[in-house]
Protein backbone atom coordinates (compact mmCIF):
# COMPACT_ATOMS: atom_id res chain seq x y z
CA UNK A 1 0.00 0.00 0.00
CA UNK A 2 3.13 2.60 0.98
CA UNK A 3 4.66 1.42 -1.96
CA UNK A 4 1.62 2.29 -4.14
CA UNK A 5 1.02 5.62 -2.77
CA UNK A 6 4.80 6.26 -3.16
CA UNK A 7 4.69 5.68 -6.79
CA UNK A 8 1.99 7.21 -7.29
CA UNK A 9 3.05 10.91 -5.77
CA UNK A 10 6.61 9.83 -8.28
CA UNK A 11 4.70 9.31 -11.50
CA UNK A 12 1.58 10.98 -11.34
CA UNK A 13 2.90 14.15 -12.69
CA UNK A 14 1.39 16.66 -15.34
CA UNK A 15 2.65 15.89 -19.05
CA UNK A 16 1.66 16.85 -22.44
CA UNK A 17 3.09 13.85 -23.74
CA UNK A 18 0.61 12.75 -26.15
CA UNK A 19 2.48 14.96 -29.02
CA UNK A 20 5.74 13.16 -28.15
CA UNK A 21 6.22 11.39 -31.35
CA UNK A 22 6.78 14.82 -32.86
CA UNK A 23 10.44 15.20 -30.75
CA UNK A 24 13.37 13.65 -32.57
CA UNK A 25 15.81 11.79 -30.47
CA UNK A 26 19.45 11.44 -31.53
CA UNK A 27 19.58 8.34 -33.23
CA UNK A 28 15.93 7.44 -32.77
CA UNK A 29 15.39 6.46 -35.38
CA UNK A 30 17.53 8.72 -37.64
CA UNK A 31 20.39 10.12 -37.02
CA UNK A 32 19.21 13.41 -36.93
CA UNK A 33 17.11 15.15 -34.41
CA UNK A 34 15.25 18.02 -33.63
CA UNK A 35 15.99 22.22 -32.01
CA UNK A 36 13.31 21.16 -29.36
CA UNK A 37 14.22 19.43 -25.77
CA UNK A 38 12.47 17.24 -23.48
CA UNK A 39 9.30 19.06 -21.91
CA UNK A 40 10.09 21.23 -18.36
CA UNK A 41 10.40 18.84 -15.52
CA UNK A 42 9.72 15.78 -17.40
CA UNK A 43 11.63 12.59 -17.93
CA UNK A 44 11.61 10.45 -21.10
CA UNK A 45 13.24 7.03 -20.97
CA UNK A 46 14.26 5.49 -24.34
CA UNK A 47 15.42 1.84 -24.91
CA UNK A 48 16.71 1.43 -28.61
CA UNK A 49 18.24 -1.31 -30.65
CA UNK A 50 20.76 -0.89 -33.35
CA UNK A 51 21.71 -3.75 -35.69
CA UNK A 52 24.16 -2.98 -38.73
CA UNK A 53 25.37 -5.24 -41.14
CA UNK A 54 28.91 -3.94 -43.33
CA UNK A 55 31.03 -6.42 -45.17
CA UNK A 56 29.34 -9.56 -44.17
CA UNK A 57 29.88 -8.59 -40.09
CA UNK A 58 26.84 -8.12 -37.67
CA UNK A 59 26.82 -5.77 -34.65
CA UNK A 60 24.01 -5.35 -32.46
CA UNK A 61 23.50 -2.29 -30.05
CA UNK A 62 21.00 -1.87 -26.90
CA UNK A 63 21.53 1.54 -25.54
CA UNK A 64 19.30 2.50 -22.58
CA UNK A 65 18.86 6.24 -22.26
CA UNK A 66 17.09 8.58 -19.55
CA UNK A 67 16.75 12.41 -20.13
CA UNK A 68 15.29 14.79 -17.95
CA UNK A 69 14.21 18.01 -18.77
CA UNK A 70 15.77 20.25 -16.07
CA UNK A 71 15.05 23.49 -17.22
CA UNK A 72 12.80 25.26 -19.25
CA UNK A 73 14.66 24.99 -23.16
CA UNK A 74 17.43 22.63 -21.36
CA UNK A 75 17.56 18.82 -21.19
CA UNK A 76 20.46 16.50 -19.79
CA UNK A 77 20.76 12.81 -19.71
CA UNK A 78 22.43 9.95 -19.80
CA UNK A 79 23.51 6.51 -21.94
CA UNK A 80 24.69 3.16 -21.53
CA UNK A 81 25.30 1.74 -24.64
CA UNK A 82 26.19 -1.82 -24.85
CA UNK A 83 27.64 -3.39 -27.59
CA UNK A 84 26.43 -7.19 -27.89
CA UNK A 85 28.32 -10.20 -29.05
CA UNK A 86 31.70 -11.57 -28.86
CA UNK A 87 34.14 -8.74 -27.97
CA UNK A 88 31.24 -6.82 -26.80
CA UNK A 89 30.91 -5.21 -23.62
CA UNK A 90 29.71 -1.82 -22.04
CA UNK A 91 30.77 1.08 -24.97
CA UNK A 92 31.34 3.28 -21.65
CA UNK A 93 28.78 5.87 -20.42
CA UNK A 94 27.51 8.88 -21.95
CA UNK A 95 26.26 12.17 -20.54
CA UNK A 96 25.27 14.78 -22.05
CA UNK A 97 23.50 18.14 -22.12
CA UNK A 98 21.32 19.99 -25.01
CA UNK A 99 20.17 23.96 -24.79
CA UNK A 100 17.17 25.21 -27.19
CA UNK A 101 18.11 29.11 -27.49
CA UNK A 102 14.93 30.26 -29.36
CA UNK A 103 11.12 29.71 -30.21
CA UNK A 104 10.93 29.08 -33.86
CA UNK A 105 9.30 32.21 -35.61
CA UNK A 106 8.16 33.20 -39.30
CA UNK A 107 11.51 34.70 -40.32
CA UNK A 108 13.97 32.38 -37.50
CA UNK A 109 14.03 28.51 -37.70
CA UNK A 110 15.04 27.20 -34.02
CA UNK A 111 18.43 26.67 -33.11
CA UNK A 112 19.98 24.46 -30.06
CA UNK A 113 23.38 23.50 -29.54
CA UNK A 114 24.00 19.62 -27.75
CA UNK A 115 27.37 18.51 -26.09
CA UNK A 116 28.01 14.91 -25.48
CA UNK A 117 30.95 13.26 -23.60
CA UNK A 118 31.65 9.58 -23.99
CA UNK A 119 33.54 8.29 -20.92
CA UNK A 120 36.23 5.37 -20.43
CA UNK A 121 34.40 2.22 -18.65
CA UNK A 122 33.82 -1.04 -19.99
CA UNK A 123 34.94 -3.84 -22.08
CA UNK A 124 33.86 -1.75 -25.41
CA UNK A 125 34.70 1.81 -23.94
CA UNK A 126 37.94 4.10 -25.23
CA UNK A 127 40.90 4.87 -23.21
CA UNK A 128 40.02 8.40 -22.18
CA UNK A 129 36.85 10.51 -22.12
CA UNK A 130 36.08 12.15 -25.67
CA UNK A 131 33.55 15.45 -26.71
CA UNK A 132 31.45 16.05 -29.40
CA UNK A 133 29.18 19.28 -30.18
CA UNK A 134 26.92 19.77 -32.10
CA UNK A 135 24.85 22.43 -33.56
CA UNK A 136 21.00 21.74 -34.75
CA UNK A 137 18.61 24.39 -36.42
CA UNK A 138 14.88 23.18 -37.11
CA UNK A 139 12.30 24.99 -39.63
CA UNK A 140 8.68 23.87 -40.06
CA UNK A 141 6.25 24.91 -42.81
CA UNK A 142 2.34 23.75 -41.36
CA UNK A 143 2.88 19.54 -41.36
CA UNK A 144 6.25 19.89 -42.49
CA UNK A 145 9.82 20.31 -41.20
CA UNK A 146 13.18 20.39 -42.08
CA UNK A 147 16.59 19.70 -39.98
CA UNK A 148 20.05 20.37 -39.89
CA UNK A 149 22.76 18.69 -37.88
CA UNK A 150 26.58 19.50 -38.05
CA UNK A 151 28.48 17.75 -35.42
CA UNK A 152 32.24 17.76 -34.49
CA UNK A 153 34.11 14.88 -32.40
CA UNK A 154 37.08 15.53 -30.29
CA UNK A 155 40.11 13.34 -29.68
CA UNK A 156 41.78 10.80 -31.48
CA UNK A 157 41.66 7.09 -32.52
CA UNK A 158 42.68 5.36 -29.72
CA UNK A 159 40.51 6.97 -27.35
CA UNK A 160 36.96 5.66 -29.45
CA UNK A 161 34.41 3.39 -28.33
CA UNK A 162 33.61 0.27 -30.27
CA UNK A 163 30.32 1.50 -30.80
CA UNK A 164 28.50 5.28 -31.08
CA UNK A 165 31.79 6.53 -31.42
CA UNK A 166 31.15 10.59 -32.97
CA UNK A 167 32.65 11.48 -36.40
CA UNK A 168 35.16 13.73 -37.10
CA UNK A 169 32.95 15.91 -38.91
CA UNK A 170 29.37 14.97 -39.86
CA UNK A 171 26.17 16.69 -41.12
CA UNK A 172 23.01 15.33 -41.68
CA UNK A 173 19.71 17.47 -43.59
CA UNK A 174 16.09 15.65 -42.99
CA UNK A 175 12.53 16.02 -43.51
CA UNK A 176 9.90 15.20 -41.41
CA UNK A 177 5.61 14.84 -42.61
CA UNK A 178 3.20 14.85 -39.65
CA UNK A 179 0.13 12.81 -39.91
CA UNK A 180 -2.42 14.03 -36.96
CA UNK A 181 -5.04 11.41 -37.74
CA UNK A 182 -2.50 8.89 -36.86
CA UNK A 183 -0.23 10.31 -34.69
CA UNK A 184 2.30 9.30 -36.70
CA UNK A 185 6.15 11.37 -37.96
CA UNK A 186 7.12 9.78 -41.40
CA UNK A 187 10.91 10.94 -42.11
CA UNK A 188 13.47 11.31 -44.94
CA UNK A 189 17.26 11.87 -43.99
CA UNK A 190 20.77 11.94 -46.04
CA UNK A 191 23.78 12.30 -43.81
CA UNK A 192 27.84 12.39 -44.16
CA UNK A 193 30.51 11.30 -41.31
CA UNK A 194 34.06 11.59 -41.66
CA UNK A 195 35.60 9.12 -38.81
CA UNK A 196 38.04 10.72 -36.28
CA UNK A 197 40.93 9.18 -37.88
CA UNK A 198 40.53 10.78 -41.17
CA UNK A 199 39.65 10.05 -44.93
CA UNK A 200 37.17 10.74 -47.12
CA UNK A 201 33.49 11.46 -45.82
CA UNK A 202 30.95 8.17 -45.57
CA UNK A 203 27.27 8.62 -46.75
CA UNK A 204 24.00 7.59 -46.12
CA UNK A 205 20.33 7.98 -46.75
CA UNK A 206 17.72 7.00 -44.05
CA UNK A 207 13.70 6.72 -43.55
CA UNK A 208 11.92 6.10 -40.52
CA UNK A 209 8.78 6.84 -38.48
CA UNK A 210 7.77 7.76 -34.55
CA UNK A 211 4.03 6.77 -33.45
CA UNK A 212 2.30 7.25 -30.59
CA UNK A 213 1.49 4.12 -28.94
CA UNK A 214 -0.23 5.11 -25.98
CA UNK A 215 -0.55 8.54 -24.28
CA UNK A 216 2.97 8.65 -22.86
CA UNK A 217 4.79 5.45 -25.17
CA UNK A 218 6.19 6.05 -28.65
CA UNK A 219 7.50 3.37 -31.01
CA UNK A 220 9.65 4.15 -33.33
CA UNK A 221 11.50 2.41 -36.62
CA UNK A 222 14.33 3.38 -38.72
CA UNK A 223 16.42 2.05 -41.99
CA UNK A 224 19.46 2.94 -43.55
CA UNK A 225 22.32 2.37 -46.10
CA UNK A 226 25.34 3.53 -46.81
CA UNK A 227 25.41 4.71 -50.76
CA UNK A 228 29.50 5.52 -50.75
CA UNK A 229 31.56 2.32 -49.28
CA UNK A 230 33.98 0.60 -51.61
CA UNK A 231 34.14 -2.40 -49.04
CA UNK A 232 29.91 -3.51 -49.40
CA UNK A 233 27.04 -1.30 -48.30
CA UNK A 234 26.03 -0.87 -44.59
CA UNK A 235 22.48 -1.24 -43.97
CA UNK A 236 20.90 -0.84 -40.70
CA UNK A 237 17.79 -1.22 -38.70
CA UNK A 238 16.82 1.06 -35.20
CA UNK A 239 13.73 0.29 -33.65
CA UNK A 240 12.90 1.15 -29.76
CA UNK A 241 10.60 2.58 -27.19
CA UNK A 242 10.30 5.76 -25.45
CA UNK A 243 8.30 6.20 -22.00
CA UNK A 244 7.53 9.75 -21.13
CA UNK A 245 6.98 10.74 -17.34
CA UNK A 246 7.18 12.95 -14.12
CA UNK A 247 8.38 13.24 -10.88
CA UNK A 248 5.46 14.74 -8.98
CA UNK A 249 7.55 15.92 -6.21
CA UNK A 250 9.60 18.18 -8.82
CA UNK A 251 6.82 20.03 -9.89
CA UNK A 252 5.50 23.26 -8.02
CA UNK A 253 2.34 22.98 -6.35
CA UNK A 254 -0.88 23.24 -8.53
CA UNK A 255 1.07 23.50 -11.67
CA UNK A 256 -0.82 21.91 -15.22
Amino acid sequence: MRLTLLLSLLLAAPLSAQTDYRNLDDGRPIATEDAWPIEHRGFELMVPVAISRVAGRSESVVTPELGWGIFRNAMIGGKLPVLLGDGGGIAGPRAYAFYSFNSETAALPGFALRADVAFPGGAAAGDRATVALKAIATRSWGRFRTHLNVVHGFGDGSSLPAAEAAPRWGGSLAADLLSIRRSTLFLLEVRAAQSVVGGAFEWAAATGLRAQLAPTLVFDLGVATSISRDDGNERSLTLGLSHAFGIAALWPRGAK
